[in-house]
């Protein structure tokens, strides 16, 4: 682990619940890899996920207490439970964390808090990350944004994946959508960043195919600790502003020679939420392009697929060639 062990990073809380937020959370340094460290020139096997070794879930919150009976309960009902649920929360004031523990011991699931005092600084995700990770033994961890409701087969799948390949990977599923901000109508994966139909389906008209580590995503994704270790920790630099949080993180994991792997039945159903951030990411985007020297270009339909709700995606996707078809086909 990078940083400093004499710092404490944050409060964990275990039962018996005592608050403190005194002290703030150590933030850990970026480490980037050696461009030509991959794995053949190095031991792995202590990146990979080995069977029998615990699974955790990390959840990124701040004030979402009204979608965590929906998430623990999904983690509780899994084919595959968490053998420790992490919340690692950003100064919630609408009970998350007394809800969560609750929850937890209902369900009896193993749990633990991280709980981060003030900083003033908003939109920390990276740190949250950091410091659920942190929090969990070695072995695979879920980093999940605390809103996002795993499928009854995700745990299950993800430990899977990881068992299925001889290198260390990173592995993601789609986030599903609701047609309408309100949780009601037909749910969906048009979503402009769903990692699985990116990294397997070809390119298609608008639609080009993306690298794979740039459009997996931070919030929904699972890696060993030892992983995250090893590509260095997510960049808090990044905490602040919205945006490339975390394809700094999986670039530098495609530097390092991880595979990024999805699977349709590790998906996730985001509960909406009224819109609270700004979407501008051009603080962010200027960080990666100061630290990398390139810039990350995502095609404009999915940019505009990512700002409202699917249902209302079809003008975007009508602008879309379909793949061309013979004149003349072959008779059957």
């Amino acid at each position: 682990m990078t940083g400093s062990t004499s710092t404490p990073r944050c409060k964990e809380i275990d039962y018996p619940i005592e608050f403190s937020r005194s002290q703030p959370p150590h933030r850990l340094n970026h480490v980037a890899p050696e461009r030509d460290q991959l794995p053949m020139n190095r031991d792995i096997t202590g990146l990979r996920y080995q069977p029998g070794q615990p699974v955790s879930v990390v959840l990124c919150c701040h004030n979402k207490a009204a979608g965590l009976p929906q998430v623990i309960t999904a983690l509780a009902r899994g084919i595959v439970r968490p053998d420790l649920v992490v919340l690692s929360d950003d100064q919630s004031k609408d009970g998350s964390i007394e809800l969560f523990l609750k929850l937890c011991e209902q369900y009896r699931l193993s749990s633990k808090v991280v709980a981060h005092s003030d900083t003033q600084v908003s939109f920390r995700l990276n740190t949250l990350r950091n410091d659920g990770v942190a929090a969990c033994p070695d072995g695979l961890v879920l980093i999940l944004d605390a809103d996002l409701v795993l499928a009854r087969t995700g745990l299950q799948r993800h430990q899977e994946l990881h068992c299925e390949y001889s290198s260390p990977i990173i592995s993601t599923g789609p986030r599903l959508e609701y047609a309408r901000s309100d949780g009601t109508g037909p749910v969906s994966f048009l979503w402009g960043f769903e990692g699985v139909g990116h990294i397997s389906s070809p390119a298609v008209g608008a639609f080009p195919q993306l690298p794979s580590w740039q459009v997996t995503s931070g919030s929904l994704c699972a890696l060993t600790k030892r992983a995250v270790e090893d590509v260095g920790w997510f960049d808090t630099q990044y905490d602040g502003n919205y945006g490339f949080d975390d394809v700094d993180f999986t670039y530098r994991a495609k530097l390092a020679g991880y595979r990024f792997v999805g699977d349709w039945e590790a998906h996730a159903l985001h509960i909406p939420h009224p819109a609270t951030l700004d979407r501008d990411n051009s603080a962010n985007r200027q960080k990666f392009i100061q630290k990398y020297g390139f810039d990350l270009v995502y095609p404009e339909a999915i940019v505009r697929m990512c700002r409202k709700a699917w249902n209302e995606h079809y003008s975007d996707l009508a602008g879309v060639p379909s793949p061309i078809e013979p004149a003349n086909p072959k008779p059957r």
